[in-house]
This record gives C-alpha cells, structure tokens and sequence, in this order.
C-alpha cells in the first residue's frame, strides 16, 4: 500500500516537472508561440470558411459562425491556454520582474552566440544586462542580482504560469 503512495507521489512529482519545463519554454519562446499559433488558428479560420462555413452570400450568420469556430479552435489546442497563462502573468509582474524576464528571454535567444550553451549560462548575461539597464532608467548603481535572486524570481514566475494554466484549462 505505501509503496503505491510512493509511485503515486513520484508520478505527480514528474507530471509537474514536465509543466513547469513546459512553461518555461512558453516564458522564453513567447514571441514565436505566439506566432505560430496565430498562423495555423488563420490556416483553419481560412480553411473552415471554404469548406462551407457561412458567409455574407450564404444564408445563416457569419460573424456568429466564425466566432464560434474561433473560440472552438482555441478550446481544443493546449497551446492556447499556455498562451494565455503566460500573458496573464507577466501583466502581473512588477516593472523590475518583467524587465528580469525580458533579458532572461534574450538571453535564450543569444544562446551559442553571446556565450557557450550549457546549464545556467544565462545567469552572469542577465545580472550584467540587468544592472546596466537599472542603472540607465533609474539611476541605481551597483545593483547586481544574486544567482539565489535570479533562481528565486524565474522559479516563482514558472509556477505561477503553471498555475494560471490549470486554472484556464479547466
């Protein structure tokens, strides 16, 4: 019996490492997401309209009839709920926080041009790009964020669009 607890435990654990992992792609790669997304939703949208959806020449209502397939694309793709956490939670952050994330996701994006690829590569990139920018938009010099700080905020936003996921994806 214990031991079924355990595996249950451990199942959780992993399912919840696997959103967390999935989140923080959807923090860094946001822009692109978005992108694609938007492009296959037009896709469908364009390819729902000519397969017979309702149109200003055909009897029914159009607007009504898009709007519904719109919001039944997005229902049915994970993606968008992903999306949407991520939004809702760096509206969220304070202007520091959100600063913090913007280099994070710069860094990802210098990955193997700035600096060699690794694990945590990122961290002196955005403690030197985030004490510069504080230092030009608000005067404060000598402002370094610690590798605790920096580890701290990015595993607090991760788990807060992990949150905002299950509660969007009901």
């Amino acid at each position: 019996m214990e031991l079924s607890n355990y595996e249950e435990m451990a199942r959780a654990k992993t399912a919840l490492d696997e959103k967390r992992h999935e989140a923080a792609l959807y923090i860094l790669h946001y822009a692109e997401y978005l992108k694609a997304y938007r492009e296959n939703k037009a896709e469908y949208m364009a390819k729902k309209k000519r397969n017979g959806a309702a149109s200003a020449s055909k009897p029914g209502k159009p607007t009504e009839s898009e709007a519904v397939a719109s919001a039944m694309y997005d229902e049915s793709h994970e993606e968008y709920y992903w999306l949407k956490a991520v939004e809702i939670v760096r509206r969220g952050l304070s202007e520091r926080k959100r600063l913090f994330v913007d280099i994070r996701v710069n860094a990802e994006k210098a990955k193997g041009h700035v600096f060699p690829s690794g694990r945590k590569t990122w961290v002196p990139y955005v403690q030197k790009k985030y004490s510069e920018i504080l230092e030009k938009r608000f005067s404060e010099t000598g402002k370094w964020l610690s590798y605790d700080v920096m580890n701290k905020w990015w595993q607090e936003i991760v788990s807060r669009v992990v949150m905002i996921f299950d509660c969007v994806n009901i």
